[in-house]
C-alpha cells in the first residue's frame, strides 16, 4: 500500500476516489493528512462499536465469577487493540481503560 501525498486512494467497497488531502474514515479508521504527513486515528464509530460489546459484555456475564468474566473481555479487547496498533491510539486506549 502506497500512501504518498499525491497518491489518489481508491475505496473499492465503498466506490468512491479520495485524495489523500481529503479526511475520510476506513475500515474503522480516519485518515488525515496533518501538517504533511499521513495520520490515522480511530474512528469514533470504531470505539463506539467497542464500547458497546464490552458493555453488552459486561452485562452478561455480570452474576458470573471475575475470571469468567475477564476470559470473555481478554479476546475482544486482545484482538481490537491488535487491529488497530498502527494508528494513533494512545488517548483511546486511556478512555477505553478508565472506562472499565
Amino acid at each position: 500500500m502506497n500512501l504518498c501525498p499525491n497518491v489518489i486512494w481508491h475505496c473499492r467497497q465503498k466506490k468512491h476516489t479520495f485524495h489523500i488531502s481529503e479526511v475520510f474514515d476506513l475500515l474503522g479508521q480516519n485518515l488525515r493528512k496533518y501538517n504533511g504527513k499521513l495520520l490515522v486515528k480511530l474512528s469514533s464509530k470504531s470505539v463506539l462499536h467497542l464500547m458497546n460489546k464490552l458493555r453488552l459484555t459486561i452485562t452478561k456475564y455480570r452474576s458470573s465469577r471475575q475470571d469468567r468474566l475477564i476470559f470473555q473481555l481478554n479476546p475482544i479487547l486482545r484482538g481490537w487493540c491488535n487491529y488497530h496498533r498502527h494508528s494513533v491510539t494512545k488517548e483511546v486506549f486511556c478512555k477505553i481503560d478508565s472506562d472499565l
